[in-house]
């Protein structure tokens, strides 16, 4: 039926040849398989696409390549296995088998599909890593590449039989990775083949983590330079069920009405994860952003927009999240922040030289107009310096200030434990024991506060001041109650920006 007259001669005592001897007899046993060629049949696959991607079928006899092939090469090229009895048997057995073969078309491997959905064992086995075979570096499907651009990109989908369906109905540069997220090598793998490049992802869970996983490489890899869109397909389907079910036409109609810029595709993902309803969420979605970008040595490409999209969609001052990043990039790169330039010094007022020009702040919003509460000032002094969280595990001030103004206390405390353990402060925020206690609010207060131009300690000193008066008044208060005299005045949380500017050294 496929040509195969008789059974393929043993291979030569290699790995190379006893691949393709393999492949061949795989292909043997599918055409003489009935079971087999109606699984295929059954998926919507032709015999011409069987034949063109060379598929076969692996028996259920554990012999069936055991039988002829030299015990340690055949072990070697991943095909056959050791028992623990000291048997050497084959490691495929009853499976669709797909060949695997790298960029440059040599064969390196085999993935191999259960025929029996409920038989014992992974649905999907391939074969095991080895110096031949290593799955992180390969693509499937990346020897079939032609000219990727922005009319016909790289389309990367989850498996192979996607790739292989998609090829069935004239969908060209399919890949997909070897049944694992995409790996840094299969990133710049990509980056090699074009500039577009259109991930495609089942819309379960999973695919969605697939996703993120990604996209956080994308950015995280400065090297990489292609343009990256994305496409969530409804859950409980994927590339090959979709355009089996409803053809290219309406397959190709999908792609475009839910193609998602990079951009698009954090907010879609924060919203699906529950995080833009809130304060809270939305500060953790730029944290995630932040601490991924803040960890490349210099800007990305994509910054400024991302910055400037992302910004409006999530609701978070652009400005705020330009200086934040460069904050803790900077942070990350053991600098400290860089004094004003001159061009941003007013005309006649530059300083003597080896002076450094003074912080602008003129302009910087008024606290009281954001209606920041003490504790609430430490918070922006720890979000915008480390070593905050430092000071405050060291600070014995606390001691007494937790004795009356607990709750004030926890929060400032807590998050600094969490840093000073190596999270984030954004990743702090979320383990905080008191997040559900008004700190939504509270964090919002935080994060939308721009302090340009005032000293981060100067903040932090001041602010314990106002808090360490405030825990003396609530012992006051409590004094008098305790003796039956309630007549002391009642306390009001002011702005601490008089304050700040009677500082030495803090312009007014």
């Amino acid at each position: 039926m496929f040509g195969f007259g008789k059974k393929e001669q043993k291979p030569e005592a290699n790995v190379a040849d006893t691949l393709e001897w393999a492949s061949k007899r795989f292909q043997e046993a599918f055409w003489a398989s009935e079971e087999a060629l109606g699984y295929m049949l059954d998926r919507g696959f032709s015999e011409e696409t069987v034949k063109d991607w060379e598929i076969g079928y692996s028996p259920r006899s554990s012999a069936y390549l055991a039988t002829d092939l030299d015990k340690e090469v055949g072990v070697e090229a991943g095909l056959l296995i050791e028992t623990d009895r000291g048997a050497v048997i084959d490691r495929f057995r009853d499976r669709i088998m797909i060949p695997i073969r790298a960029a440059d078309g040599t064969l390196a491997g085999f993935g191999g599909r259960a025929v029996d959905d409920n038989a014992a064992g992974p649905k999907y086995l391939n074969s095991s890593e080895s110096e031949h075979f290593q799955k992180s570096s390969i693509l499937f499907g990346a020897h079939r590449l032609g000219v990727v651009t922005d009319l016909e990109p790289a389309f990367v989908v989850e498996g192979y039989m996607d790739v292989i369906k998609l090829s069935q109905y004239g969908i060209p540069n399919v890949v997909a990775s070897m049944g694992t997220a995409m790996t840094e090598e299969n990133l710049r793998n990509l980056n090699e083949a074009g500039r577009y490049v259109l991930f495609a992802m089942d819309g379960d869970n999973p695919g969605r983590a697939a996703m993120r996983k990604i996209r956080n490489g994308i950015l995280s890899d400065p090297a990489l330079d292609f343009e990256a869109a994305f496409v969530l397909f409804p859950e409980g389907s994927d590339p090959d069920d979709f355009i089996t079910e409803k053809g290219r036409e309406q397959f190709e109609a999908f792609m475009r009405e839910n193609v998602m810029a990079l951009t698009d595709a954090f907010v879609e993902d924060f919203a699906a994860r529950g995080l833009t309803k809130s304060a809270e969420g939305r500060f953790f979605c730029y944290g995630e952003i932040e601490d991924i970008l803040s960890r490349l040595p210099s800007p990305h490409p994509i910054e400024t927009n991302l910055s400037k999209e992302l910004s409006e969609k999530l609701k978070i001052p652009e400005a705020l999240w330009v200086a934040a990043l460069e904050d803790k990039r900077r942070e990350r790169n053991g600098l400290t922040r860089p004094v004003a330039p001159e061009s941003a010094v007013p005309s006649g007022s530059q300083p003597p030289e080896g002076q450094a020009i003074p912080s602008l702040r003129d302009n910087a919003p008024q606290p009281q107009q954001r209606g920041l509460r003490f504790h609430e000032w430490v918070l922006v002094a720890q979000y915008r310096s480390r070593t905050i969280s430092k000071r405050i595990a060291e600070d014995s001030r606390w001691d007494y200030i937790s004795q009356f103004l607990p709750l004030e206390a926890n929060i400032c405390k807590g998050l600094a434990d969490q840093v000073n353990e190596g999270d984030s402060i954004r990743e702090a925020f979320r383990k905080s024991e008191n997040h559900d206690r008004g700190m939504s609010v509270c964090w919002e207060n935080v994060i939308s506060f721009d302090p340009d131009g005032m000293d981060i300690d100067d903040i932090y000193e001041t602010a314990m001041e106002k808090l360490e008066k405030k825990a003396k008044h609530t012992e006051m208060q409590k004094d008098l109650e305790a003796v039956g005299d309630a007549s002391l005045d009642g306390w009001k949380e002011t702005s601490i920006t008089p304050a700040l500017s009677r500082r030495p050294g803090v312009a007014g």
